[in-house]
Parts: structure tokens; sequence; C-alpha cells
């Protein structure tokens, strides 16, 4: 629980949700059945091995027996899974990382920064015609706009990032759809200023003006990915299209903007297509709306000015939620955060327990070779002999679970492919980086024991032996 705490309240491992993740009498019991259970699993051969030991033979030995080698074989057996497993997961780690990376690079296609949005929802029974709903919405874009700290704002039916999917069968002016072609694109109802709001670069043509909304051609911009898709001739400013519905009017195309992730960053970037929110081809507004607004300052301050401006055009509506929209960046990206941080913390434990066990290996077997090491030393070996003995036994362990690791890792990383973006499974950075990482942790865990080696007096361990 402690842990938990700790985590939840450095920025790097703060996961959306992670606040009311608590400990609770389930979890509890599992731990300690893991616990009881790992405790058992690993302690009945050393026990079984010791049950079968000759005692006279034991003693004759000094302890350095059978039993002895056995033991020191299942320690170097345990050592060479852990260096496998602590491979297997800093490579899922590594991949993981260079690919929240990835992500984190990813251009959403609009401006985050100190970008705030509200949800609020008009009730049917109060506003039942266009006009009142347009009217309201009119009404309180003038007011949000002269609010303080605020230098823009507009209204949309939908929030980028919130995994909206809402597509229509279009028909394009002067071209057929093919037996097996399917035309649609995404409409975003919006009022004038939206992109403005937003930091949607326009790229061609121009926004939308007061006078579209009292036009009799309806008009829309659409992104560029639309346009490139449904016009590839390069010129789809003025020319018309349809949605794929009994008497839809035809739509002029008057701008073209930067795509935008509407559904997540790890999605492509949808075709949609803005129409303006009063007099939109539908023939009738969204109740369901998101009131954008850009500020100077941080954009959550303004949530009670915002709460008691609607408040006083209509008492009985209330804001659903104020976020802001980096908030909503975090959101989209935390599952993967999640994954990776969770990943993380396993591999940096395991690694961390074969550096030890690696470590109390060699300690152990320094210790039953001492008599070796001080009759080396006695005959001409030198300190850097010995360090080159025990360093390389314990690179030899190492070497083994890295070998295992990496087979395993070819295998497992196949299965990762869901969770990676914009990074291969058989990443070469990653799967040279960690072996190297763990031959490097290896031969430091032996360094010590290699050093305390080293400096054996051949008379005393002789004397001992």
């Amino acid at each position: 629980a402690l842990r938990l705490a700790f985590f939840s309240k450095l920025e790097f491992f703060s996961v959306a949700g992670l606040d009311r993740v608590g400990i609770d009498w389930r979890v509890l019991l599992f731990t300690l059945a893991s616990a009881a259970g790992a405790t058992l699993f690993f302690g009945i051969a050393p026990a079984a091995a010791s049950a079968r030991a000759d005692l006279n033979d034991a003693l004759r030995s000094g302890g350095r027996g059978a039993t002895s080698s056995d033991r020191g074989r299942f320690r170097s057996t345990l050592i060479v899974v852990e260096v496998a497993l602590s491979l297997i997961l800093l490579t899922g780690a590594g991949l993981l990382a260079k690919s929240f990376a990835a992500l984190l690079s990813v251009n959403p296609g609009f401006q985050p920064e100190r970008l705030l949005a509200a949800g609020l929802t008009l009730p049917r029974t109060q506003y039942r015609s266009t006009e009142q709903a347009a009217e309201f919405y009119d009404t309180l874009l003038e007011r949000a706009r002269a609010l303080p700290g605020v230098r823009s704002a507009a209204i949309t039916d939908t929030v980028p990032l919130t995994g909206d999917d809402n597509r229509f069968g279009i028909k394009i002016d002067g071209r057929t759809a093919g037996p097996d072609e399917r035309w649609r694109m995404h409409p975003r109802l919006v009022s004038s200023g939206y992109l403005e709001t937003m930091g949607i670069a326009l790229l061609q043509g121009r926004t939308f003006s007061v006078s579209d909304a009292a036009g009799n051609i309806p008009v829309a911009i659409v992104s560029e990915n639309a346009a490139r898709r449904y016009w590839p001739d390069g010129r789809a400013l003025g020319r018309r299209f349809a949605f794929d519905a009994e008497h839809a009017p035809w739509i002029e195309v008057i701008g073209i903007a930067a795509p935008v992730h509407n559904r997540a960053l790890d999605e492509e970037s949808t075709p949609d297509v803005y129409v303006p929110l009063r007099g939109n081809p539908f023939g009738y507004p969204p109740t369901e709306v998101a009131l954008m607004l850009r500020t100077g300052d941080s954009p959550t301050s303004l949530g009670s000015a915002l709460r008691a401006t609607v408040s006083s055009l209509d008492r009985t509506l209330a804001i659903s939620r104020i976020q802001s929209m980096e908030a909503y960046v975090a959101d989209s990206v935390a599952p993967k955060k999640f994954n990776l941080v969770l990943l993380g913390i396993f591999a940096v434990l395991a690694v961390a327990l074969a550096a030890a066990g690696l470590y109390g290996v060699m300690t152990y077997l320094v210790s039953r070779r001492s008599g070796e090491i001080g009759i080396r030393m006695a005959l001409g070996a030198r300190q850097g002999d010995v360090l080159r003995l025990v360093i390389g036994n314990g690179l030899a362990l190492a070497g083994i679970g890295v070998a295992i690791g990496l087979a395993a890792s070819f295998v497992a990383t196949r299965f990762m492919t869901s969770l990676l973006f914009g990074v291969r499974p058989f990443d070469p950075l990653v799967f040279a980086a960690v072996p190297a990482l763990l031959i490097a942790v290896g031969a430091l865990a032996s360094f010590v024991p290699a050093r305390r080696a080293s400096r054996v007096d051949p008379l005393e361990a002789l004397r001992i032996e």
C-alpha cells in the first residue's frame, strides 16, 4: 500500500485511475498465498537434497560433498532462470518504452496547451426547436468569450481523443463509387472559430463566416486526408459532396484543415468534415456539446466562472465535465503508460533479484574454492588471474541466461504487437542493449566476490583447507 501511494505521487508513474486502486482482503490473501507457495516450492528441492545426504560423507568432506555440489548446481540453475526472465521482462519494457516515446511524439493535430473542454447537455424538452438551441449556443459563446483570461471559444459536438467513431456515408458530385468502395466521412458539428480555438491549421481555403449559417448553399471544411482520399486530383476546394441520405443537400468544400486524431493518438486520423453548428445539413443542432476555451493562463481556473455563466443563462443546466485537453491527451496514452510502468517495475525487480542471486552464488563458490584459489596463488597466480577466473564464472552463468532469454524473447515479443506503436517486435536497439545491460550487471555482481577472492591469503586458505 505504501509503494502504491508512493508511485501515485510521482509524475512519471501517475496513471489515470491509479489513485483509486486500493488494497483489499482479496489482494492481501492472494499476496500471502503467492509468497507462501513460492517459499514452499523453492524450499522443497534444498530440503529434499539435505534429507538424502550421507552425514558421514558430509562430515568427512567438511560440508563440501555431493550435497553441497547439488546445492551449487541448483543455485546456478536458478540464476540462469532469473537472468533469462529478467531479459524477457527488460526486452518487453524496452519495446514499450520506445513505443510510448513514439506515441508522445505524435502530433494530435491540435494544440492541447491551455485548452479547456466543458461538457454540456441541453434537454430536448426545453430546447425543442433548432432556433432555440442555436440561440442558446450563440449567447453562451458570446459570454464565454468575455470571461477574463479567455482568448477564444467555440462549440463542438465531438471532443478529440474521446474515441468517437461517428461515420456517415457520402456521395461525391461528378464521381461514382466502385462496387467495393465505401465512401464515408466523420462529421463534426462546430461553431465559428473552432479551428482557431483548437489550434487546427487551415491548409487551404477559408473558415466559416456568419453568412455561411444564413446562406442557401451549405458549406464544409474537410480534413486533408479526406480531401486526398476523395479528391485525388488535389482540387477539393469548390467541389461538392452530400451525405448519403434522402433529400440530403449538396455541400460545398470551402476549406481544407490539418488532420486530427479524434479517436486516439495510436490510431490513424479519421477523414473528418466540419460543418457549421447553425444551419447544418442534418437540420438540427446537437444537444450534447463541448465548450472549448483557449486561455492565456491555467484553463482549469475557469471552472467556477464557467459554471456561473451557464447557470445565468439557464439554472436547470450544469456543466457535466471540465477537463483540460492536456488531460485528454494523458488519458489517451494512459493504457500504454500503465503497461510500461507495470512491466518496467517487474523488470527492474527481476534484474535486482538476478544481480543479488548472482552475487550470492559467486560468494558461495568463492568460499568453496578458497583452497583452490590459495593453491593457484601459491603457485604464482596473480590477483588479475583470480579476478578473471571468478568474473568469468559469473559471466558464464549470465551468458547462458542471456542466450536462453534471447531465444524466449524472440517468441514472446510476437504477442506484444497489439501493445506496440511505431516499433517492431524485433527492434535491433532493444535486442542489443538489453543483453549488454545484463552482461554488465552480471560482471558487476561478480566483481565484489572476485575482488575478495583475489585478496585471499594463500597460507591461511591452505591452513583452513
